[in-house]
């Protein structure tokens, strides 16, 4: 966003004299589309990866990318009515560490993204209109220039809002219907009666309710390893919705689809909202919560009755949840009725006590808290989410096919990615183009809640890929642990550490080879020949390989094809040649140089390894400029 006569000058309402109210704001200023690669996404097919660092050649800029699904016409919000619906979709959190999260999650935003032609023309298209029951203060509002700092309030549900660490689900109500506008004590930052909206609500997170070992790096359902999350919206009423269609779509940056189904489920009073996995082809059911000594779900779900023991027991920042003052899932039901849209994002939270959750102990960040630089301990975090799938109860997985979306008529209403903002404490937007995400099925034959073995995750995109895991396993397995954090690393990073480790090799094997050849003392000859616990047979093999490979290419004074003299092996009078060779042939001096540089080359690998460890983040800044350069 910058002010139409100069590029280079930003709008930014209330401080930009050409954009002091929205009516300048509207006259003056020019909204452009943003890339996807520079606001930290990458689409591919139906999977999208949120980054929440990027590095700038010098140091890391947070990114927190934020993007709305379009529907088929590119224009408007794809709204969501999930009454006795279904959403699926895949998500590999493997390098979301503690101090960040992702999150899915529905808003009652206006569907145009508050466009109307003359204050804000842009709409959805350009990620505007969110609102949520946090009643964000944006720079701009529904599109349009916010120049007194009101708030935009509406009803949301976090779908889905973790790490690899915990995972968890949380409604918010509103005394409001639709979108209200707020200042002061009514925008809820106490979270007091005069708020409009609950922004503590009502939530299910197992590892904090009595279910340590459920979730996180191997436990239960393990977070190291993608994984397919079903969330069912249940009501009263008529639910019984049924649904077919098909449909086809492509990800290539600007994606479309077609599909058609029907259902009459989208009506009743919502009553429970519940939640099950599928991984590594089993099925993978919500793990028991218990709230105090008195509340306990075997089958854990977001109802009436769980929301009404944690609103006393679990208080978030001193605030106590008003989500059953203000309706609860009631009130929620009627605003899914009236229509979501699905926000995507990345974000951190390093004050959080590491978690980057509602509840600030969930999962075991808050007993082993990170540096409160975040970015400096994981600037790989990102978060990967494909295969995002809606439709009637039991038709968005197949139980039979290992938990895999339906083989018939689960492609179709393919939609857009409308890049939006960061999160609610930054300013101002990032607004981006269009780019393809997501397939929202028409139902196939309802299944049942499966009950059987099932499950699928799929991983997409390039967080944790194949290569990487290839070349930690070459390493010793004393040293895979501490070089594990490659696997999250940014390419930049990963190349510095193979040039690093290169070089750590190549310097010492040459210089200390020099050093020996120049001062004869130097070399510790005992050493090399197994005595003083020294590397006698390392050293004696290096040689035998080392002068073949010389008279393979006629250096040193060997000739090619030159017999090889008796292989030094230290039995029958081996250490008494090597001395022999050693005081009589200049050639094989060079040899035995080079082996013992080679083996303390060799010894010292876990130095190297530490050395090009440490210097990697210096080594990526100096690589990356260097590309600069060239350019």
């Amino acid at each position: 966003m910058h002010i139409s006569s100069d590029p280079g000058i930003p709008c930014l309402p209330g401080r930009s004299p050409q954009c002091s109210d929205p009516d300048s704001c509207a006259r003056n200023c020019v909204i452009e589309g943003a890339s996807y690669a520079d606001n930290g996404l990458a689409v591919r097919g139906s999977a999208v990866t949120l980054r929440q660092w990027l590095f700038n050649g010098t140091t890391y800029d947070e990114t927190a990318p934020r993007v709305f699904l379009l529907a088929n016409d590119n224009i408007n919000y794809e709204m969501f009515r999930p009454l006795n619906q279904e959403l699926a979709f895949d998500v590999d959190v493997s390098a979301l560490p503690c101090g960040t999260s992702a999150g899915l999650s529905l808003h009652e935003m206006d569907p145009t993204g508050g466009r109307d032609g003359q204050l804000n023309p842009a709409g959805a298209q350009f990620g505007h209109g969110l609102c949520d029951a946090t009643c964000p203060r944006r720079a701009w509002v529904n599109g349009r220039a916010n120049t007194d700092g009101t708030g935009l309030c509406c009803a949301h549900f976090d779908l889905f809002q973790g790490n690899r660490h915990a995972v968890q689900m949380t409604a918010h109500a509103c005394k409001s219907s639709g979108q209200a506008s707020c200042n002061g004590q009514a925008c809820g930052d106490a979270n007091t009666d005069a708020a409009l909206c609950d922004r503590v609500g009502c939530s299910l997170e197992p590892s904090f309710m009595g279910s340590p070992d459920f979730l996180g790096p191997g436990k239960t359902l393990d977070t190291a390893r993608p994984f397919t999350v079903v969330t069912q919206f249940l009501a009263d009423g008529n639910g019984n919705g049924n649904g077919n269609g098909n449909g086809n779509g492509n990800g290539n940056g600007n994606g479309n689809g077609n599909g058609n189904g029907n259902g009459n489920g989208n009506d009743g009073t919502l009553r429970r909202i519940q939640r099950y996995y599928f991984q590594g082809g089993r099925l993978v059911r919500n793990a028991t919560v218990a709230v105090g000594r008195t509340f306990k779900q075997d089958s854990p779900a977001l109802t009436r009755d769980l929301c009404n023991a944690t609103q006393t027991v679990f208080p978030v920042d001193g605030q106590r949840s008003r989500f059953l003052a203000l309706g609860g899932l009631d009130a929620l039901g009627k605003s899914f009725q009236r229509g979501h849209v699905l926000a995507l994002r990345v974000f951190s939270d390093p004050d959080a006590a590491g978690s980057g959750l509602l509840y600030r102990n969930a999962g075991p960040c808050a007993r082993t808290p990170p540096a409160r630089d975040v970015m400096n301990q994981n600037a790989g975090a990102a978060v990967t989410i494909s295969n995002i799938r809606f439709g009637d109860i039991g038709t968005t997985v197949d139980p039979r096919n290992g938990g895999r979306p339906p083989s018939n008529g689960n492609n179709g209403n393919t939609g857009a990615v409308s890049a939006g903002a960061k999160p609610p404490s930054s300013s101002g937007g990032s607004p981006g183009n269009n780019g393809n995400n997501g397939n929202t099925p028409a139902g196939t034959p309802p299944i049942d809640v499966p009950a059987g073995p099932g499950g699928h995750g799929v991983e997409a995109g390039w967080i944790g890929s194949g290569w990487r895991l290839s070349l930690l396993a070459r390493l010793p397995p004393a040293l895979q642990r501490p070089a594990s954090r490659l696997r999250q690393a940014p390419l930049s990073h990963v190349a510095a550490f193979l040039v690093l480790h290169e070089l750590t090799a190549v310097a010492p094997l040459v210089g200390l080879a020099a050093l020996f050849h120049a001062h004869a003392d130097a070399l510790p000859l005992r050493w090399a020949l197994g005595h003083d616990g020294g590397g006698g047979a390392a050293v004696r093999e290096g040689a035998a390989r080392f002068e073949r490979y010389f008279r393979r290419k006629g250096w040193f004074g060997f000739e090619e094809g030159e017999e090889p003299a008796r292989r030094v092996t230290g039995e029958g009078g081996g250490e008494e040649l090597a001395l022999k060779r050693w005081a009589e042939d200049a050639r094989y001096r060079v040899v035995l140089e080079v082996a013992v540089a080679w083996t303390i080359t060799k010894v010292l690998l876990p130095v190297r390894i530490a050395v090009s460890l440490w210097a990697t983040p210096w080594f990526a800044r100096v690589l990356v400029r260097m590309k600069g350069g060239w350019r």
